[in-house]
């Protein structure tokens, strides 16, 4: 961050989604939080934040971040992930569908995501994985 300081934003975000898989969760939020600062990308920022808000708990903050992404497809992919991550499988299957339609980024990678791994043994997560050719 010190040698190319336009690239902080995502240091910070790369660091912040690593916290969340190691369940570190306020670590994340704090990383995610200084990436959104600067960040580029707001859209894929504020998802990736609103998914740490989620899986700490905090699923009022994550919808009202999730509010602010204008960008449908960023907007479906980001729900999908705050439900997963509040354990709220229909909603996030649902979610999930429209993302797909959508094109939204990443759901070319749902089947190795380890965000969407508590969907893996919904035989509705492994249709979908079907239909779009990334069956487990």
């Amino acid at each position: 961050m010190e040698r190319e300081p336009s690239l902080a934003w995502n240091c910070h975000h790369g660091i912040g989604a690593a916290y969340v898989q190691m369940g570190k969760h306020e670590q994340a939020i704090a990383e995610l939080r200084a990436a959104l600062k600067s960040s580029t990308m707001y859209p894929h920022t504020a998802t990736e934040l609103a998914n740490a808000l989620a899986v700490a708990g905090k699923r009022e903050e994550a919808m009202q971040l999730l509010d602010t992404v204008e960008y449908a497809p960023w907007k479906a992919i980001g729900e999908a992930l705050v439900f997963t991550g509040l354990g709220e499988k229909d909603q996030a299957m649902r979610s999930l569908e429209k993302a797909i339609e959508l094109r939204a980024p990443f759901v070319t990678v749902l089947k190795v995501d380890p965000r969407f791994d508590s969907l893996h043994g919904d035989p509705r997560f492994q249709d979908t994985l079907r239909r779009i050719n990334l069956s487990l």
